[in-house]
C-alpha cells in the first residue's frame, strides 16, 4: 500500500512473528488508524484508556472509534478531555467515544449531555480506575406526534438531556459538600503521613465509603432510568 507506514498495535509481548495479523493496524496519509477488525480498534481504545489510569499523573484520555478506524485520540488532565466533536460530526456518523475516568465511578452529567447532543456518537463507553467499563448506547428517538421529525427529534433529545442531567446532580448534590470538606482534610494529612497510615484514618475510610455510596448511588439511577432517558445502559468488568 503506497504512501502508508504499516505498525503495530498490541501489548503482547510475543515475537513478531507469533502475531496475529488481525492485531495489526496501519497508520493512512490522513492519519486514521485502520486496524484489520473491528475488535482490534476496540481493543485498542480500550487498552489506550486503561495506560492513562496507570501513570503516576493519570489524565483522561478520549478515542473515539468507527468500525475498525481509530478517527481521533486525545489526552486531556485528570477531571477532563477534549474531543472535536464539531470537525467529526461533518465527516462521520455511528462512531463510539472511549475514554477513562481517573477516579472510580460511571457517567457523569456531561458525559450524558455529550453523548445525546453529538449526533455523530452512537455510543460512549467510560472505563474507570478500578477497571470497571460502563457503556451508552443511544435509542430510537419516540416520535412526537403531529410534529415533524427533525423538531420531533429535537424537543425528546432535549427533555430527555435535562432529565439525565438533573437526576445525576440532584443525586451529586446530597454528597458533594460533605466529600470535599473531607477530601480537604484528607489531602492535609497526606501531606504528613505515608500512604499506609493515612488508609487506616477514620476520615479517609469515611471519605471512601462517602464516594463508593455516591457512584452506587449514581449507577443505580443510570440504570433504572435508561429507558426514559433514551439509551441503553450496561456495566462490566474489564
Amino acid at each position: 500500500m503506497p504512501n502508508v507506514q504499516q505498525i503495530l498495535f498490541t501489548t503482547s509481548k510475543k515475537p513478531f512473528s507469533q502475531i496475529n495479523p488481525k492485531n495489526l493496524g496501519w497508520i493512512r496519509p490522513d492519519g486514521i488508524i485502520n486496524f484489520a477488525t473491528k475488535d482490534a480498534a476496540k481493543t485498542y481504545a480500550i487498552n489506550r484508556c486503561i495506560a492513562a489510569n496507570k501513570v503516576q499523573n493519570k489524565f483522561e484520555r478520549g478515542v473515539v472509534i468507527k468500525d475498525n478506524m481509530i478517527l481521533s485520540e486525545a489526552d486531556g488532565n485528570f477531571a477532563n478531555v477534549y474531543i472535536n466533536h464539531k470537525e467529526l460530526s461533518k465527516k462521520y456518523a455511528d462512531c463510539e467515544l472511549y475514554h477513562n475516568h481517573t477516579t472510580p465511578g460511571t457517567f457523569s452529567s456531561a458525559d450524558f449531555g455529550v453523548l445525546k447532543t453529538r449526533k455523530y456518537l452512537k455510543s460512549m463507553i467510560a472505563i474507570d480506575l478500578h477497571g470497571y467499563c460502563y457503556t451508552m448506547t443511544k435509542m430510537p428517538l419516540e416520535r412526537i406526534k403531529f410534529l415533524p421529525r427533525i423538531l420531533s427529534d429535537l424537543i425528546t433529545i432535549s427533555m430527555q438531556t435535562i432529565k439525565g442531567i438533573i437526576k445525576f446532580e440532584s443525586i451529586k448534590s446530597e454528597y458533594i459538600d460533605e466529600i470535599r470538606s473531607m477530601d480537604k482534610e484528607v489531602l492535609d494529612l497526606y501531606k504528613q503521613l505515608s500512604i499506609e497510615e493515612l488508609m487506616i484514618m477514620p476520615v479517609y475510610t469515611t471519605l471512601m465509603k462517602k464516594v463508593i455510596k455516591m457512584v452506587s448511588e449514581i449507577d443505580k439511577m443510570w440504570s433504572e432510568n435508561a429507558k426514559s432517558l433514551g439509551v441503553k445502559y450496561e456495566r462490566g468488568k474489564i
